[in-house]
């Protein structure tokens, strides 16, 4: 019975028990904030100080970063489970002191919130920014369009319009002198020279004053401003063998330190030449190569350029046509050697006459599928294929067919005139060498016989006997025509 009566008792002591520790426990619940500090490549940043602010800009917790740049803060509290922190770090390099940071964020009880801090001017890039405006006045209100100079070479126009600046992008950080010029009808004026420092990864304003209305101070001797300019890079791709490469694919890569990057593609012409026109360059000057790629049998073959320098377009006194040719260790060509029974066949490829006769090596054919025509007087042509490999030689022996053959024609009687297809081609016996194989006609004449008319078949490379019996003429023979012809005329002076 007491141990009924005693349930309830204890049921009320657990529950004022849960209720008295909740607000504890949730008090004790944590969250963690992990990441990264990052430099503007995406490095991490070694021996950066973090400090972990809360929502009061007070600081709970500090944290020093790895090697890899990782840093993490383990247990921040979060008593209402979604608590507001910020992160602000700090390392010292070279002498120089660099901060960052990040905005409030939240941080959930028993998360893990990941966040990088990014260093965006880290490392210097040793380049930074100088920008104005050119105005007539003092205020600054009236701009007059000019050209801006640096003493390094460097110029730019500036068109002056309401809302137009000049602006060198980047710049090399150091001293710099720079002025403006413009020309108004015959007159030339120039203003001050500025002084200016240029500090890396920093922009610097620079208004210049140029004064167009106050005569002979600002005057300077007439000359002409220079027009924009374009930096144009070309060349020609050639195979060791110092044929032209036509069709290679030409890239063009911007380098900085071991890196590259690419900038424009194109494709060398028939002739091989290749070019890259308006190469834009925003610092005073940038580093490039060329990488020429052939394929060639489902094998690429590729060649780069030595690097060379490309200088911002507006730039006086470089060069700004730049050739860069490109020699592959590679030939998309082999040779021919072809030889023939007999020799001295004259050659045609690919339906051209090269003028060539066996035996010959044809250098540099393009690789490929190509046809091959061998002609010799006496010789049917001789059509054939051929694959030509790259950087190979192709080695043929090709024995001709005659086309011609021989006859021994012999006819009774002999000295019977003989025509083959109507051209007379001797007396009997005739011999005929080196004759077109094939049917013929022959016609046979002989005084007294009656003619005879036949074909001929001349064999390749054989000798045909052909003979032929005439068959004399039935009647009154010419001898005996005269006789009676000089009876007659005998006859007839007797009577007289």
């Amino acid at each position: 019975m007491l141990k009924t009566s005693l349930k309830p008792v204890f049921v009320i002591i657990i529950i004022i028990f849960i209720i008295t520790q909740f607000p504890v426990t949730m008090a004790e619940q944590y969250g963690t904030i992990q990441g990264r500090a990052l430099d503007k490549d995406g490095n991490g940043i070694a021996g950066v100080s973090i400090k972990l602010q809360n929502g009061d800009c007070k600081t709970v917790a500090t944290a020093v970063t790895g090697a890899d740049g990782s840093y993490s803060f383990d247990r921040v509290p979060s008593p209402t489970g979604a608590d507001i922190y910020r992160l602000l770090a700090n390392f010292n390099k070279d002498g120089k002191s660099w901060d960052s940071g990040t905005a409030f964020f939240e941080v959930l009880a028993l998360r893990i919130t990941t966040k990088d801090i990014h260093f965006n001017d880290y490392p210097p890039s040793g380049m930074g920014c100088l920008y104005g405006v050119v105005t007539s006045d003092q205020n600054m209100i009236i701009p007059v369009p000019a050209t801006i100079y640096l003493d390094n070479g460097m110029f730019i126009q500036y068109a002056g319009g309401r809302y137009d600046t000049w602006n060198f992008e980047q710049l090399p950080q150091g001293e710099y002198v720079v002025w403006a010029e413009t020309n108004i009808g015959s007159e030339t004026y120039t203003s001050i020279r500025y002084n200016v420092t240029v500090l890396s990864d920093q922009q610097g304003y620079l208004p210049i004053y140029l004064p167009t209305y106050i005569a002979g101070t600002n005057k300077v001797a007439y000359h002409s401003q220079p027009q924009p300019m374009k930096n144009l890079v070309h060349g020609v791709v050639l195979q060791k063998n110092g044929i032209s490469c036509a069709g290679a694919r030409v890239d063009l890569y911007q380098v900085s330190g071991s890196s590259q990057q690419l900038v424009s593609s194109t494709t060398a012409n028939e002739s091989g030449q290749y070019v890259f026109d308006y190469v834009d360059v925003r610092a005073m000057s940038q580093q490039f190569l060329v990488r020429v790629t052939v394929e060639a049998y489902g094998t690429a073959h590729s060649q780069d350029s030595g690097v060379f320098t490309v200088y911002y377009p507006n730039t006086l006194g470089v060069q700004h046509d730049i050739s860069v040719p490109v020699s592959l260790n590679f030939a998309n060509s082999g040779s021919l050697v072809l030889t023939t029974i007999p020799s001295g066949a004259r050659i045609s490829v690919d339906g051209v006459d090269t003028h060539y006769v066996t035996p010959c090596d044809i250098a540099s054919l393009p690789a490929g599928i190509h046809s091959i025509t061998l002609s010799h007087d006496d010789y049917y042509n001789d059509d054939f294929t051929v694959e030509i490999l790259p950087d190979m030689t192709l080695a043929i022996n090709r024995t001709l067919k005659t086309s011609t053959g021989a006859s021994y024609i012999n006819v009774k009687p002999a000295g019977a005139a003989i025509y083959i297809d109507g051209e007379f081609a001797g007396t009997s016996p005739l011999n005929l060498t080196n004759y077109p194989a094939g049917s013929h006609m022959y016609t046979i004449a002989c005084n007294g016989y009656r003619n005879e008319s036949g074909t001929i078949e001349i064999f390749p490379g054989e000798m045909i006997n052909k003979e032929i019996d005439m068959v004399a003429v039935p009647g009154i023979s010419l001898t005996y025509i005269g006789y009676l012809i000089s009876s007659l005329v005998h006859q007839i002076f007797n009577i007289l």
